[in-house]
């Protein structure tokens, strides 16, 4: 069954109740990598989550949090009987549903969001996650710093990038600015979006190699992130979707980065995504690198 409309109290003490039930954590990190227990949400095994952020919220812009633009917007589709998955960039100045697809945060918060790309890829979304400036930096401090592949020389006083290319540990500031710049890279807002993913990816990776056989460490994890972050993601269903990310080995996964033609809405500059058939084939369950 989907879940939708369900927004979670957000603790620390999510974190110390999981790991109460240490015995049952095991047991389904067990079953998991025998394929008997699959964390489906849907009758196709299809997992989808909308991980978005938002420019408000202390300490950097005043305003609640849940009603600012949305910075970043990515879908992650997860088929999980086989462990692979397909991440969406959906660049913020996308035009979908007849305005900037970043406006739906603003108008009519996460669900709102939500609701439109569904309408608009065809996807049902299981869950979202929204998270701020402070969120980034908050998990990368948590994590230790975060390594990460540069593509390109990145200098920018408006974002507060200074990155040469080639793998690096980004610290939590330098990781903030990496997922906002967009004046150092060619495809602007487009580029910014697939670095995005990029360091969201690579954190990924991170954590699967420190939590190897390690369980404490890995709640730990899921009680910071949940700590700060918000999401519509029930306390029962965090376990096993941290379970489920982890079972997904780097070449299961494909990352597509929408872009278009530009164009104008009501004055403002805007991208007509192309999306192709990337989603009639993830409908059909083509999901992760094709061949």
């Amino acid at each position: 069954m989907r879940a939708r409309g369900i927004r979670s109290a957000i603790a620390v003490g999510v974190a110390l109740a999981v790991l109460a039930v240490g015995t049952m954590a095991a047991a389904l990190d067990g079953l998991a990598r025998t394929g008997l227990w699959r964390g489906g949400y849907n009758a196709d095994d299809l997992l989808v989550v909308l991980a978005s952020g938002r420019d408000r919220g202390p300490p950097y812009r005043p305003g609640d949090p849940a009603g600012g633009l949305a910075d970043g917007i990515h879908l992650f589709v997860v088929d999980t009987a086989t462990a692979r998955m397909t991440v969406i960039d959906i660049p913020r100045d996308s035009a979908i549903g007849g305005t900037k697809v970043n406006a739906h945060l603003r108008a009519g918060g996460p669900a709102g969001l939500e609701s439109q790309l569904e309408a608009w890829t065809g996807l049902p979304i299981d869950f979202w996650v929204l998270g701020t400036f402070l969120s980034v930096e908050r998990m990368v401090h948590i994590l230790g710093g975060v390594p990460v592949d540069v593509p390109q020389r990145m200098a920018d006083p408006f974002s507060g990038t200074d990155l040469q290319p080639g793998p690096q540990v980004l610290g939590p500031g330098q990781a903030l600015a990496f997922t906002r710049d967009r004046k150092s890279l060619a495809d602007g807002d487009i580029g910014r979006s697939r670095n995005q993913t990029r360091l969201m990816l690579a954190a990924l990776e991170h954590v699967r190699s420190a939590a190897d056989g390690n369980l404490a460490y890995l709640v730990s994890v899921v009680g910071a992130l949940r700590q700060h972050t918000l999401s519509n993601v029930p306390s029962g269903e965090v376990l096993p979707l941290a379970v489920t990310a982890l079972r997904i080995q780097p070449d299961a996964i494909e990352q597509v980065t929408l872009s278009g033609p530009f164009g104008t809405i009501d004055g403002g500059s805007v991208i007509y995504p192309q999306p192709g058939g990337i989603f009639e084939r993830l409908r059909a369950g083509q999901v992760g690198p094709q061949q």
